[in-house]
């Protein structure tokens, strides 16, 4: 399982926002650019990024990305000090990163110890990627997976809790 999580560290150094999200579906079957991606609940992957957090000396956003193999251990495989691609599922579940990091500049964020998160279970769907994914499905003569891979693509994007998310998964 892949996770990007992203933070804000505040300037004086705690963690003041918090938002997982579990990769769920990318173009390419064997990973990549992700299509879909699902805020989540998960204390685990939470207390490694905590960790991490604590150990960087970056102030503002932070993106990292973990993975959990199947024993269940919990990797850091990349950090970057920059807005996450989910940053528009995060905002649309009501964690507003633009707002956080201006408060967080003008020294305000520190003002109490809340940690910010959003609301779990709101999926982003990065349209074009998804379609991409259908038409390389075709393009290898593949029509069933394209099918599977249509309804798939329906289901997600017409659910109660699903976001288009132009900046989900790359390009």
């Amino acid at each position: 399982e892949v996770f990007s999580v992203g933070a804000i560290r505040s300037r004086t150094g705690r963690l003041a926002a918090l938002a997982v999200l579990h990769d769920v579906r990318a173009i390419q079957p064997e990973g990549g650019l992700v299509t879909v991606r699902r805020i989540v609940d998960d204390p685990e992957i939470e207390e490694a990024a905590r960790r991490v957090v604590a150990a960087t000396p970056v102030i503002g956003a932070i993106h990292m990305e973990f993975i959990r193999d199947c024993s269940g251990r919990i990797y850091l495989i990349e950090i970057n000090p920059r807005i996450w691609g989910g940053i528009s599922t995060a905002i649309y579940s009501g964690l507003n990163i633009p707002l956080l990091l201006v408060a967080n500049e003008l020294g305000v964020l520190d003002s109490d110890e809340s940690v910010y998160r959003p609301r779990t279970g709101v999926t982003g769907v990065w349209v074009a990627g998804e379609l991409r994914r259908i038409a390389t499905f075709l393009s290898r003569m593949q029509p069933i997976r394209a099918t599977n891979a249509l309804a798939e693509f329906s289901s997600v994007l017409f659910s109660a809790d699903s976001v288009a998310d132009e900046f989900a998964g790359g390009p």
